[in-house]
């Protein structure tokens, strides 16, 4: 799951650029986030890997997911 997530954070910057809006980024980035959570071997592993889907996005300069998003990651 380490290395999804690496991926994924890898990605957020073109993802970011190459979405058509900041909903579609935000439907791509929570679907991402929810199959680490889903996929992790626990509870921590999850929050862990979590933790660091969201300070991707901070190192990638991008907010984090606005109210209508946060509920899905």
């Amino acid at each position: 799951m380490a290395t999804m997530t690496n991926e994924i954070a890898g990605h957020i910057p073109r993802m970011w650029m190459r979405s058509s809006s900041e909903d579609d980024f935000w439907r791509w980035f929570c679907g991402e986030a929810q199959s680490v959570m889903r996929n992790a071997a626990d509870i921590k592993e999850g929050s862990r890997l979590h933790a660091r889907l969201l300070a991707a996005l901070s190192r990638a300069g991008l907010p984090q997911p606005p109210p209508a998003f946060q509920w899905k990651c």
